[in-house]
C-alpha cells in the first residue's frame, strides 16, 4: 500500500524515480535516471500557477533544470500532453527535444502556420504549444520512431557506472504514413481546397517509451491506443521484431488514462513483469470520464498495485463558494492543481516504494462522478 506524504524531497543519487503529474491541464511525467539526470515527458499546468507542473516540482525539491534534465519528449500534440511543454524547453536548454515521428513532414510545419479551426478535431491546443517550441528552437527538433534509441549516456551513482537508454516504441512506419495523409488533408481544408477532413486521433501517433537503467526497465504508456490492426498500436509494439529484447518493465504508466481503448493484454504479459505497479492521471472532457469503473476492475486484473494521481479528475464545487472562488472564471472553477504520484527504488532493488501527494490515491479510491 502506498503511503500518503507532504513533504517533497530529491532522489538519492543510486534510486531511480518515476512521477507522474495531473490532471491540471492534462499530465506529465519526470524520470530520475539516477546521478542526478533527469528526463521529462509531456506536461501539464496548474491551471492556478501558470507553470508546468514537473517545474513546480524541480522548484519544490532544489533540482535546476537547466543543469539536470537530458531530454524532453512530447509523445504526441493532444493538448491535455503539451500544454506549457515550451516551458519546459526554454528552462532546460541543454536537453533534446524529441516529439513523434509522425510529424515529421512538410505538412505539420504548414499546419503550424495556419488557425486550426475544424470543429470537433482532435487537434486543439497542442498545435498552438508545438509551435512555440519551434520558435524556441528552429531545426533542433528531434523526432521518435518505433525502434528509435532517443537516449543513450552512462551515469557515476555512488561510484558506480549506470547505463541509460530510452527506446521509442511507436509510432510504426504504417502509422507515420497515415499521419501524414491526415495532417495534409487538414491543412488542404484550412485553405479552402478540400472537403472532409479524415481526422486520425494523435493518439495513434503516440510514442510509448521504453526506459532501460542499469538492470531495471520502465514502460511508459503515453496514449498509444489500440486498433486490433497488427501494423498499428500495441499490437504493432508487441509484434516488432527491432525493439529491445528482452523487455520486462517493472513499472508502468499505463496508457490513455486507463481507457479500454489503449488496453492490450500482451503488454501486461509480454512487456511487464507479473503485476507491476501502475499509474495513471485522469481525464475528463465533455462529459467523459477516465478511467471508468470497468477500466479500474481491467487494470485490478493485470496488478494489485495501481495509483491514480487524483481521487476524481475535478473538484465538486464548494457549497458555500469564498468571494475569491466567486471572482474565478466559470471555466475554471472545476478545476484543480495537478496531482502527484511518486515511484521510487534504489538501483537493483525488487520494489519500488511508492508516495502519493497532493490528493493523489489508490487507484480503487478514484471516483468517477
Amino acid at each position: 500500500m502506498a503511503a500518503k506524504q507532504i513533504t517533497k524531497d530529491q532522489p538519492a543519487a543510486d534510486e531511480i524515480e518515476i512521477s507522474i503529474f495531473g490532471p491540471g491541464l492534462g499530465e506529465a511525467i519526470a524520470v530520475h535516471l539516477s546521478g542526478g539526470r533527469w528526463i521529462l515527458v509531456d506536461s501539464c499546468l496548474d491551471h492556478f500557477i501558470g507553470r508546468s507542473a514537473p517545474l513546480i516540482y524541480f522548484d519544490a525539491i532544489g533540482v535546476r533544470p537547466n543543469a539536470a534534465v537530458d531530454l524532453v519528449l512530447a509523445t504526441h500534440w493532444h493538448d491535455d500532453h503539451v500544454s506549457g511543454i515550451d516551458q519546459l524547453v526554454r528552462e532546460c536548454p541543454a536537453a533534446h527535444f524529441f516529439c513523434s515521428g509522425a510529424l515529421r513532414c512538410t505538412e505539420f510545419v504548414e499546419l503550424l502556420e495556419l488557425p486550426v479551426a475544424v470543429q470537433g478535431l482532435h487537434f486543439t491546443r497542442g498545435t498552438a504549444y508545438i509551435k512555440k517550441v519551434y520558435e524556441e528552437i528552429g531545426d533542433r527538433f528531434n523526432f521518435a520512431y518505433a525502434s528509435s534509441r532517443i537516449l543513450q549516456r552512462s551515469v557515476t551513482a555512488n561510484g558506480a557506472t549506470v547505463s541509460i537508454e530510452g527506446w521509442a516504441l511507436s509510432p510504426s512506419q504504417a502509422e507515420q504514413i497515415l499521419a501524414t495523409r491526415n495532417l495534409g488533408a487538414l491543412v488542404e481544408s484550412l485553405i479552402g481546397t478540400a472537403g472532409i477532413v479524415p481526422d486520425r486521433n494523435p493518439n495513434h501517433a503516440s510514442v510509448a517509451l521504453a526506459l532501460l537503467i542499469g538492470k531495471d526497465q520502465i514502460l511508459l504508456g503515453a496514449d498509444l491506443e489500440e486498433t486490433g490492426d497488427p501494423l498499428h498500436g500495441w499490437s504493432a509494439v508487441i509484434a516488432s521484431s527491432t525493439r529491445p529484447r528482452p523487455f520486462a518493465g517493472t513499472a508502468f504508466k499505463v496508457s490513455h488514462h486507463g481507457s479500454k481503448t489503449g488496453d492490450h493484454p500482451g503488454v501486461w504479459s509480454q512487456l511487464l513483469v507479473p503485476k507491476p505497479p501502475a499509474c495513471l492521471s485522469p481525464y475528463s472532457k465533455g462529459g467523459r470520464v477516465l478511467p471508468t469503473a470497468s477500466d479500474v476492475q481491467r487494470i485490478y486484473t493485470a496488478t494489485d498495485a495501481a495509483y491514480i494521481t487524483r481521487e476524481r479528475p475535478f473538484r465538486r464545487p464548494a457549497s458555500r463558494r469564498s468571494s475569491a472562488a466567486a471572482l474565478m472564471p466559470q471555466s475554471l472553477r472545476r478545476m484543480v492543481s495537478p496531482g502527484h504520484v511518486r515511484m521510487r527504488k534504489k538501483l537493483d532493488a525488487s520494489s519500488w516504494d511508492v508516495r502519493l501527494f497532493d490528493e493523489a490515491v489508490e487507484l480503487r479510491q478514484f471516483k468517477t462522478t
